[in-house]
């Protein structure tokens, strides 16, 4: 009896593949949204430090226009780069949650190929083991009938 075949063994490998490419893009999305993450701590961070110098060099009695003026403007641009910030997040959310879907429905039928890979190679030893046993059955009865 031949060896075990199995017939969707190419439809396994690309199956295979699928998955493998969704973790990948899976790992990707979620490298992103940890430097969105990062990059906006370190803007918050930016901000955090630019009032407590604000707040180190006010005099009081004194009111440097100027330099009010430059303070709020640096705010409201590094306000306005975390709130873009905030937007990609979101989108980078919802984008690792689809391909997390993806990767839970490629594993799933992964695994159906593979079971069904099983069950087949398991009906091929049955197979196997059946044909080995008429042949010995058979051997046995020439045996018999050539001795009687």
């Amino acid at each position: 009896m031949p060896g075990f075949r199995f017939g969707l063994s190419t439809v396994l490998l690309v199956r295979q593949r699928c998955l493998e490419q969704r973790q990948i893009e899976l790992a990707d999305a979620v490298a992103r949204l940890r430097q969105v993450a990062s990059e906006k701590a370190a803007i918050e961070e930016r901000i955090r430090q630019h009032r407590q110098r604000c707040r180190a060099v006010v005099v009081p009695g004194r009111l440097d226009v100027a330099a009010l003026r430059a303070a709020s403007q640096f705010e409201a641009a590094q306000t306005e780069h975390v709130a873009a910030l905030d937007s990609q997040h979101r989108q980078l959310s919802a984008e690792i949650e689809h391909l997390r879907d993806a990767v839970v429905d490629a594993d799933r039928q992964l695994r159906a190929i593979e079971k069904l890979r099983e069950q087949r190679y398991r009906e091929h030893l049955a197979d196997q083991r059946r044909a080995e046993q008429r042949q010995l059955d058979e051997s046995a009865l020439r045996n018999g009938a050539s001795a009687g």
